[in-house]
């Protein structure tokens, strides 16, 4: 009995230290960025990053002054959506988990593209993003 304890506690180990090490190889150090919408611009991209995991990308927002939503969606480094590309609506500051098929459909970049809902409002957001999340969970 003490030998199969032995055995669990092993595995168990095993694993969390294969997540912490999964974790730690990501590219989850954030950058900054601002999304400063004028009356008639309605899309913006923050830069281009690492994709090297399949977690969701992760998104501060740390400020935010609109009465309008920002909408916002992980598409490849060179601005084309992936095979699944769900849009998330952002009215208040917050983290958002946004997730893709960016790195399962083989991309290795990713950024973060910005659209305002109306064309002639405007808005300004800005805060963190990463490529990859240790804390938005799989």
């Amino acid at each position: 009995m003490k030998k199969i304890k032995n055995l669990i506690a092993a595995l168990m180990v095993t694993f969390l230290l294969a997540n912490m090490v999964s974790a730690i190889a990501a590219n989850t150090s954030d950058t900054s960025w601002s999304f400063n919408f004028g009356r008639i611009n309605k899309n913006l991209y923050t830069e281009s990053r690492s994709k090297q995991d399949q977690s969701p990308v992760y998104f501060y927002v740390d400020n935010f002054q609109s009465g309008d939503v920002l909408r916002v969606r992980a598409i490849t480094g060179s601005k084309k959506p992936s095979s699944y590309t769900p849009i998330s609506y952002i009215s208040t500051v917050g983290k958002y988990c946004i997730s893709s098929n960016i790195y399962e459909d083989g991309y290795r970049s990713v950024r973060v593209h910005g659209q305002k809902h109306s064309l002639f409002s405007t808005l300004k957001a800005d805060g963190y993003w990463s490529p990859d999340s240790w804390s938005c969970g799989w």
